[in-house]
Parts: C-alpha cells; structure tokens; sequence
C-alpha cells in the first residue's frame, strides 16, 4: 500500500510505494530540496481525506477533486536560489561592502555626528533592496529628521540614567517603519 509522507521544506504531500530508510534523506520533486522524511500521521490523513471531500467542484474540464499537489505548485517557493517566499531580498555582498565600509568611515571621522545620515544610508539600501510579493519596497527618512529624532532620545537618556533606552529604541524602529513604503506608492512625508 502506498505511504503518503509530507516534504518539511515547500509541505507537499507526496505518495511513495515503500517509506524510506528511517533518517535517509531524499529530494522532494516539487521544490527540489532534501529533506528527512516522515510518515503523516493517520488522524492527519483522515482530516485532510474528508476536506477534499468537502471542497466545491473545481471547473468544468477537471475532477470534482481537487489534486493536492495543486495547491503546491501555486505557491511562491522555487527552486535554487530564486524565490523561496512572499519575502525576498536581493542585496548582494558588493554592494553592501562598498556602502557598510562608507558607513564606517563617515561614523568614524564625524566622532558619531553623522550617524543620521548613515543609518539612513544604510536603512535605504536594505529597504531597495527588498522585495514583498514581488513589489519593492522604498525608504524615504531623511539624517536631518533622525537628527532631530537622535538628540530628543540622548537627552533623555543621559537625564533618565539609561532607562529611556527602552522607548527610545522602539521610538527609532516605529520612524523607519513610518518611513518604508512600496516603492511604487511614490508616498511623501
């Protein structure tokens, strides 16, 4: 009889004639990916046996059934490389050597003045280089507005011993939230 086992990498639900080795590794044909495979339990077969049955009829032209591996094969993950969800980020090691190293530098001989202007840099270039769902996503703070932001939180941090440490870190990740858009919005502030 035919074992069902489920790829722990993409959740495909595959049929084998035997299960394999216990602790062998196999490739899953869906997403490509090795994984260790194990049995599904019965209770989990049966919930999913009776959803089948209980799904609307799909188009004239196909079974009233629906095939799982469908729904597999609509998801975003691929295979080597390309996207492996709705989150993507396509930065590579150059560039950010090129921009971290400017980063530094800049940090450095401004004794920490230029700060804004750098995590801005830097919070430009994660942001352009993200992908969400295939939509890029946009940064359009400004070090001048940080700035601001910076000597309102060290004033209260030096004045509270350290404690307004905890507000004002969440205060700096809520401005680039407020900040990161999608890139095709062309939002202004």
């Amino acid at each position: 009889m035919a074992e069902t086992i489920k790829c722990t990498e993409c959740g495909a639900n595959l049929k084998v004639a035997a299960m394999p080795t216990p602790g062998k590794r196999i490739r899953c044909p869906k997403c490509g990916e090795p994984f260790v495979p194990q049995a599904k339990e019965k209770e989990e077969e049966e919930e999913e046996r009776e959803e089948v049955e209980t799904r609307p009829a799909v188009r004239a032209g196909r079974s009233r059934l629906r095939d799982e591996d469908e729904e597999v094969e609509k998801s975003p993950r691929k295979v080597r490389g390309r996207s492996k969800g709705p989150v993507e980020f396509d930065g590579t090691a150059g560039d950010f050597f090129t921009m971290y190293l400017l980063f530094m530098l800049l940090t450095i001989i401004t004794a920490g003045l230029a700060f804004p202007w750098t995590s801005t840099m830097l919070e430009k270039w994660k942001t352009e280089h993200t992908l969400i769902e295939g939509r890029r996503l946009s940064y359009n703070g400004t070090g001048m507005q940080l700035l601001g932001l910076f000597i309102v939180m060290y004033f209260f941090i030096i004045i509270t011993l350290g404690i307004y440490m905890f507000w004002a870190i969440p205060k700096y990740f809520k401005y680039i939230a407020e900040h990161t858009y999608f890139a095709d919005e062309r939002r202004r502030r």
